[in-house]
């Protein structure tokens, strides 16, 4: 349980879902850098420079989605406080 308290940390969560995007993406970008780079470069230097590139796209990746996410929680937390003080205004003038 002590696990899924943490995860409810958006911090946590937001490195989380970079290192499981990194993951996903490190795959494919060493293949783009084993087509783009010389037959001479040697092969650590491939992959290290695709699981860069691969760790540099999954960022903005990640951080486009929790942008997008915050946002949308924002106008969701605004439009439940609206309603609450329409609520509000309506019981008010009842009594």
């Amino acid at each position: 349980m002590k696990v899924l308290k943490i995860l409810k940390k958006p911090a946590v969560l937001g490195w989380l879902l970079w290192f499981i995007t990194t993951l996903l993406l490190a795959g494919p970008a060493v293949m783009l850098m084993y087509r783009i780079t010389y037959d001479t470069a040697n092969a650590l230097t491939r992959i290290v420079s695709g699981v860069f590139g691969a760790a540099i796209f999954s960022g903005v990746l990640v951080t486009l989605g929790n942008e997008i996410w915050f946002r949308i929680r924002r106008k969701q937390l605004a439009q439940a406080k609206k309603e609450n003080r329409r609520a509000k205004k309506k019981s008010g003038k009842k009594k």
